[in-house]
């Protein structure tokens, strides 16, 4: 499979780019197109990078409950489960369970980038 750069006319318009909505981890996440051996166009997203959690704006904080989930903490921190990404980003984690796995331990609650965080 070749990987798309920018300019090499693999990317979608963005008037055909599948959009997810603003609470996606892939809302700002572009799409591109790999041609199949048959000619066939698939459409793909590309790889979404997790932003340096120093670059993210602090907004509180949130303490881990015993047992806790991530979307769970997220809706109680947040007020929407499906931003548990969110504290995975702040807390620069790869793996998102970790974030809550211990009880009483401090989670940090970030703006997402594209809302200037």
């Amino acid at each position: 499979m070749t990987v798309p750069t920018p300019g090499q006319g693999f990317f979608l318009p963005v008037q055909e780019q599948r959009r997810f909505p603003q609470t996606s981890r892939y809302h700002t996440t572009g799409t591109a197109i790999h041609t199949a051996a048959d000619g066939t166009p698939v459409p793909y997203l590309l790889r979404r990078f997790p932003p340096q959690p120093a670059r993210l704006a602090t907004i509180g904080s949130y303490t881990a409950a015993a047992p806790d989930r991530r979307d769970l903490a997220a809706s109680t921190a947040l007020g929407r489960a499906e931003l548990w990404w969110r504290l995975a980003d702040g807390a620069g984690a790869f793996d998102p369970d970790t974030v809550v796995d211990q009880p009483g331990a401090p989670v940090r609650l970030t703006l997402d980038e594209s809302e200037g965080g």
